[in-house]
C-alpha cells in the first residue's frame, strides 16, 4: 500500500508594502508648506544674479559661486540625514535642517560682505539638502500621489521665487536693495514650515521589506542616482542661469521668463501625477523623449529675437514632464531612509 505524501508547504510570499495612505489635507499640508519653501530657496539664486553683482560688487565670472555654495551644501546635507533619521525620527531632522535654513537665508540677507553671503548660502543649502533627504525618505510610505503633490508644490515656489524678486526690487528700487527682504522672506517660510510640521505633523518613515537583495538594490540605486543627477543638472542650470542670459541678450523681463519655466515644470509634474497609476514607470521616463524634443526645439530662439524666449519657457519646462514626479514612485518600494538619502544626494 502506497502511502501519500505530504503536500509541499505553500511557499511565503514576500512581505508587502503597506497600503498608501489617503491623501488628505492632514498627511501633506506639512510637506506642501515645506516643499513650497525648498522651490522657493532653490530656484531664487539664478535670477539674483544681478542683485548679487549690484549689492556685493561682484563682477559675473564670480556670482555663480553663490550658488556652488548652495549646491555644495544640499549635496552634503542628504547622507547626513540618512544616518540621522534612524536616531532622531523624521520630526527633530527636519527641524534642525529647517533651523539651519532659515540661520543661512538669514545671514545672506545681512551679510555685509561676499564671503559672508557665500557661508550663508552653504548654510541654506545644507539645510534644504536636510529637509528634502528627510521628508522624501518620509513621503515614500505616502504613495506617489503625495509624492507628486509635495513636489508639485516645489515647482509652485520655484515659479514664485523671481516674482519674489521682481516685487522686493521693486520695493527697493534696485534688485540689490531688494535681496535682503528676499531672502528674510524665505527664513519666515521656514518658520511656517516648522509651525505646519508641528500642528500637522509629518508621515512616519516606511520600513525596508527586505525583499530585494542588496546587490540588486545597490544596481537599482545606481541606475537612480545616475539618471536623478543628469535630470536635476539640466533642470537646475537650465533656471538658474536663463535669467542672467536673458538680461544679457536684452530682454525686458528675465524673472517672468524664469517663472514661466518653473510654471510649465509644475505642470508637468501635475500632468504626470495623473498618468503615474495608468503607465508602467519604464514607459512614463522613457516617453520623456518625445516631450524633450519639443523642448529642445522650443529652446532654439535667436539672440535676436528675445522675445520668442518668452514663447519657449513654458514648453522648456513642460519637456521634464515624464520624468519629474515619477522618479520618487518609481524608487519607493523596499527602500531604506539611507537610500532615500542617496537619491536625494544625487538630486542636489
Amino acid at each position: 500500500m502506497s502511502v501519500a505524501e505530504p503536500a509541499p508547504a505553500p511557499l511565503s510570499s514576500p512581505p508587502l508594502a503597506p497600503p498608501p495612505q489617503p491623501l488628505t489635507f492632514a498627511v501633506v499640508g506639512a510637506g506642501a508648506v515645506a516643499f513650497l519653501c525648498l522651490g522657493v530657496l532653490q530656484a531664487i539664486y539664478g535670477p539674483a544674479f544681478p542683485a548679487f553683482e549690484e549689492r556685493f560688487g561682484v563682477v559675473t565670472a564670480r556670482v555663480g559661486l553663490i550658488a556652488s555654495a548652495h549646491f555644495i551644501g544640499s549635496a552634503a546635507a542628504p547622507p547626513l540625514a540618512g544616518l540621522l533619521l534612524a536616531r532622531l525620527g523624521v520630526g527633530r531632522v527636519v527641524g534642525g535642517a529647517f533651523t539651519l535654513l532659515a540661520a543661512g537665508a538669514l545671514l545672506v540677507a545681512a551679510a555685509p560682505t561676499w564671503p559672508l553671503a557665500l557661508l550663508g548660502a552653504l548654510l541654506g543649502g545644507l539645510g534644504l539638502g536636510g529637509v528634502s533627504g528627510a521628508l522624501n525618505a518620509a513621503y515614500a510610505g505616502v504613495g506617489t500621489r503625495a509624492i507628486n503633490f509635495v513636489n508639485a508644490l516645489f515647482g509652485v515656489g520655484s515659479m514664485l521665487a523671481p516674482l519674489l524678486l521682481a516685487l522686493t526690487a521693486r520695493q527697493a528700487g534696485s534688485p540689490g536693495g531688494g535681496l535682503p527682504l528676499a531672502f528674510v522672506t524665505i527664513a519666515v517660510l521656514a518658520g511656517l514650515s516648522l509651525l505646519a510640521a508641528r500642528l500637522w505633523g509629518l508621515p512616519r518613515l516606511l520600513q525596508d521589506t527586505g525583499t530585494e537583495s542588496s546587490q540588486a538594490r545597490r544596481s537599482t540605486l545606481a541606475l537612480f542616482a545616475g539618471l536623478l543627477l543628469l535630470y536635476v543638472g539640466v533642470e537646475v542650470g537650465s533656471g538658474a542661469w536663463a535669467a542672467n542670459y536673458l538680461g544679457a541678450v536684452g530682454h525686458a523681463s528675465p524673472a517672468l521668463v524664469v517663472s514661466a519655466y518653473w510654471g510649465g515644470l509644475t505642470v508637468s509634474r501635475v500632468l504626470t501625477s495623473l498618468f503615474a497609476s495608468h503607465v508602467a514607470p519604464g514607459r512614463l521616463v522613457l516617453g520623456r523623449r518625445c516631450s524633450r524634443r519639443s523642448g529642445q526645439r522650443s529652446r532654439r530662439c535667436p539672440r535676436s529675437r528675445p522675445s520668442l524666449m518668452s514663447w519657449s519657457a513654458s514648453p522648456a519646462g513642460l519637456s521634464f514632464l515624464p520624468r519629474s514626479p515619477g522618479r520618487p514612485g518609481a524608487f519607493r518600494r523596499g527602500s531604506s531612509p539611507r537610500c532615500w538619502s542617496a537619491a536625494a544626494w544625487a538630486a542636489s
